[in-house]
């Protein structure tokens, strides 16, 4: 029932805090269901002030309600141990690119660089076409796997790894340790190996580890590596 997976939830996220890195952070995903119940419990845990981010993961998939709005998004909280956390906007931003926002002013340098300037309240603040934008917090470019598609392994909750790939490049650098608690099919330790992250990944279930052992040794990653199964 929902007060025995929360109560087992609260002591798990309890000790991930204290194993979090002092500029790591967390990513749990939910759906509309636990979604406010977990944010209650992660600010008891984090504190309100290390809330980062609520990302809304929009997809299309499955059949649709006639008696009401179709559930097609899912929650991922972000949350940090502290101030000073990783964030990589080189590895996740998007370029500005040539689009007028907000009645800029257009204008090219003698070396032919493109920029747009906008004044407010007072100040002159200019842009370049090269300039990132950091993402925002509603993500509709990422499909939900679909029936045939080559990255499925049958486990009931698999996410794409475009979803985790995001995740690992703007959370994490080179050095950083990436654990999956839950690590179900194993799509964060595939896509760590894959971005050349050491890993962490832990499930209390057996096919769970066998279907991530299947998956990692089919890629014969060379990350540094653990999986944990849990003595019954």
């Amino acid at each position: 029932g929902l007060a025995g997976y929360l109560s087992q939830l609260y002591v798990r996220l309890a000790l991930i805090h204290q194993l979090l890195s002092p500029r790591g952070t967390l990513y749990l995903h939910c759906d509309h269901r636990v979604s406010s119940h977990l944010r209650l419990i992660l600010d008891e845990i984090f504190s309100p002030a290390n809330l980062r981010a609520q990302v809304i993961w929009h997809y299309q998939s499955g059949g649709r309600k006639r008696s009401c709005w179709s559930n097609k998004h899912d929650v991922i909280w972000m949350y940090s141990r502290g101030e000073d956390f990783i964030f990589n906007l080189d590895a996740v931003g998007v370029r500005r690119g040539s689009i007028r926002r907000n009645h800029m002013k257009q204008r090219v340098g003698p070396d032919g660089t493109v920029s747009y300037t906008i004044r407010s309240n007072g100040k002159v603040y200019s842009y370049s076409e090269d300039d990132l934008l950091t993402p925002a917090d509603v993500w509709t470019d990422i499909s939900h796997l679909q029936q045939k598609d080559p990255e499925r392994t049958g486990y009931a909750t698999q996410k794409p790894q475009r979803l985790l790939e995001r995740i690992i490049l703007a959370s994490s650098s080179p050095e950083s340790l990436v654990a999956d608690f839950y690590c179900g099919s194993g799509t964060t330790l595939v896509t760590a190996a894959r971005l050349g992250r050491r890993w962490i990944g832990c499930d209390s279930s057996d096919s769970a580890i066998d279907i991530c052992k299947q998956r990692l040794a089919s890629g014969l990653f060379a990350s540094d590596h653990t999986i944990y199964r849990p003595a019954t």
